[in-house]
């Protein structure tokens, strides 16, 4: 057999154990399958007796001339060793988990802020509220002091409330795109505004069938440098939708104000989307038709 047929060992598939003796011998704990000295904290890399002795003897070389195997001088040094290292992982585990708490209270309050279109800066305000209803609800003084600090340390500014809600929007944008990509068809309303910076701004909107239910939700808003052609704003989907893997051609329908940019027989975006989408059809939609025949109307 030649050497290039060989496969290379990893430690992972040898399933080396942990000897219970180690812990006396070379002061290392079993976590999680890797050893741990209680001296430095260090984890070594492979769980074999000649890395934890090399260890053992390039680092904690006097240990043995303090401790003598054996001694009870040793085993009780290696027993308070073990105490502080289980005393400050469980510490370190509940830091962690406090964090996680009040790192998801941040999230649900900016999703309540978000849903109710209210200002990030009334995070502060619900904190406050928060604070004063525990303060005068809960009796227990050692109860009340713990739901205190515990609300005390969730991170709610208005920065933090803004940087909550760029996080739950890009998590709410993934799942859409997701169940997106599994639909077989599409339709696609199309609008191009003006946004209060005078900035022209086209919106995506979409409706698909996700397997249980129709759906209908804002897909993009996409804004246009320059002129708002149908030639530009065709650029613009086309990209959006390759950025974001997503299939041109199963768009089946495209909904649009009836301007000539967006509806045009050669250069309008929807003549221009029906060369990538076959089945694409175009309609001219009847809300805009309503207040067109309202404008065109004599009555008042």
């Amino acid at each position: 057999m030649s050497l290039s047929t060989l496969r290379k060992r990893k430690v992972d598939t040898e399933n080396r154990q942990f000897n219970s003796e180690w812990k006396e011998k070379y002061l290392c704990v079993n976590v999680s399958g890797r050893p741990v000295c209680l001296i430095s904290n260090e984890c070594l890399s492979v769980c074999k007796e000649y890395n934890l002795r090399r260890h053992f003897k390039t680092a904690h070389a006097n240990f043995d001339a303090n401790f003598p195997a054996g001694s009870d001088a040793r085993h009780q040094k290696i027993l308070g060793l073990t105490s502080c290292y289980d005393q400050r992982r469980s510490s370190l585990f509940r830091a962690c988990t406090d964090q996680e708490r009040a790192t998801a209270a941040s999230l649900r309050v900016a999703w309540i802020l978000g849903k109710k279109k209210r200002p990030f800066t009334d995070a502060e305000t619900v904190k406050e509220c928060m604070l004063a209803s525990i303060e005068e609800v809960v009796a227990d003084e050692k109860i009340r002091k713990s739901v205190i600090d515990s609300i005390k340390n969730i991170p709610i500014s208005d920065t933090s409330t803004s940087r909550r809600v760029e996080i739950l929007a890009s998590d709410v944008f993934e799942i859409l795109l997701d169940k997106l990509r599994k639909a077989e068809v599409m339709s696609l309303a199309i609008d191009e505004s003006t946004d209060s910076s005078d900035v022209a701004q086209l919106c995506l909107y979409v409706r698909f069938f996700d397997g249980e239910f129709f759906r209908e939700d804002l897909l993009g808003l996409i804004p246009l440098d320059g002129h708002t052609t149908g030639e530009v704003m065709f650029h613009k989907v086309v990209s959006f939708f390759k950025e974001h893997k997503l299939g041109l051609d199963r768009i089946n329908m495209l909904v649009t104000d009836g301007a000539p940019a967006m509806s045009g027989r050669t250069q309008g975006l929807s003549a221009t989307l029906a060369d990538v989408a076959p089945q694409l059809r175009s309609l001219h939609c009847l809300i805009h038709q309503s207040l067109l025949c309202a404008k065109l109307s004599d009555t008042t």
